[in-house]
């Protein structure tokens, strides 16, 4: 059961979530690219873009607690289309217990798509799709201090917009800025 006893604010969550999602989305990416890399110029492909059985395999996943005490779901599916193979990893970190203290509990569900291989065809050939950004850790103070330097830049791009007359506004694009 998870012990947690401190509420994780939504930013806490959202890079939780975030960096597990780019964690798992590079195993994934590493783990499927070498296996399809040995059907280079194959087309492993049913007529519905499933893969045909002699090139089906074990897909990894993962279900497990972090060392937070926060609970991670990570798994991936391919979506084959007339021009690429790719994979789309979806994971869910959750913690608390809405049960027990209701006001700890957190859900948060984040999702990526990745190019594994061009197809032509439906052959796969060998070209460079590094997938962007993987392994990517984001870090929560570093992101406050940007959110901090937006919300101060926005208010002086405000302060500077009043001045334009409301009527001119639209004919040189200045725009609010906060809603």
């Amino acid at each position: 059961m998870n012990t947690q006893t401190t509420k994780k604010s939504n930013e806490e969550v959202k890079v939780l979530a975030i960096n597990c999602l780019e964690e798992w989305a590079e195993k994934f990416f590493n783990y499927e690219k070498e296996f399809f890399s040995t059907l280079v110029g194959v087309d492993p492909f049913k007529n519905d873009g499933t893969l045909k059985k002699k090139y089906e395999h074990q897909k990894q996943d993962f279900t497990g607690q972090l060392p937070d005490g926060t609970y991670l779901n990570a798994n991936y599916w391919y979506e084959h289309s007339y021009n690429e193979l790719r994979m789309r990893v979806k994971i869910c970190v959750n913690g608390g217990s809405y049960d027990v203290r209701p006001s700890t509990a957190f859900c948060q569900y984040e999702e990526k798509s990745l190019t594994l291989y061009k197809t032509e065809n439906g052959v796969l050939i060998n070209t460079d799709t590094e997938a962007e950004h993987l392994a990517t850790k984001y870090d929560l103070s570093e992101l406050q201090d940007i959110a901090a330097e937006i919300k101060e830049a926005a208010a002086i791009y405000e302060a500077v917009a009043a001045k334009m007359p409301y009527r001119f506004r639209e004919v040189f694009y200045i725009e609010r800025l906060t809603r």
